[in-house]
């Protein structure tokens, strides 16, 4: 039922193997709680991306990022609707995030990151989006009675 509702948006990866049609067919059928829960969820909602790298860190940069950040996640409302995370490598710091939010905040998204460019210009900011949510498409699925499997969305 989900392929004939929304074929071009089904929230896990078709990367699992299977031997015909009707297995597929099953394991939507076994799946149909979860992946109707997770469509209802995503219903209205677009996945937006950001990147911004901090090359040497000053408490001023951090602090006026930091503050930014706050428009930009209080678009994302739920804690499961943001996912950040800091990465250091020898150029400085990362922040890589991706966020959940309605599609008609799509241009405050894009207002926030601008605000935040002119909070820390010094610090290289990228946006994307919108894209489909599979950023938050973590699903354990059933191919069968007593098996389950973890299937994610990969860009």
């Amino acid at each position: 039922r989900a392929l004939a509702r929304c074929s071009a948006v089904v929230p896990f990866r078709l990367g699992l193997e299977f031997g015909s049609e009707a297995e597929v067919s099953d394991l939507l059928r076994l799946n149909a709680a979860e992946l109707s829960s997770r469509l209802r969820r995503f219903r209205g909602c677009v996945e937006m991306g950001l990147k911004a790298r901090v090359a040497a860190p000053t408490g001023d940069e951090l602090l006026g990022l930091r503050t930014s950040l706050d428009r930009v996640r209080a678009l994302a409302k739920r804690p499961a609707d943001r996912r950040e995370r800091l990465a250091r490598d020898r150029h400085g710091t990362i922040l890589d995030g991706c966020y959940l939010i309605p599609r008609r905040a799509v241009v405050e998204f894009w207002r926030a990151l601008d605000d935040i460019r002119r909070a820390v210009p010094e610090v290289p900011l990228l946006g994307s989006g919108p894209w489909a949510p599979y950023g938050f498409c973590d699903a354990p699925l059933r191919r069968s009675a007593g098996e389950t499997q973890m299937a994610r969305w990969s860009r």
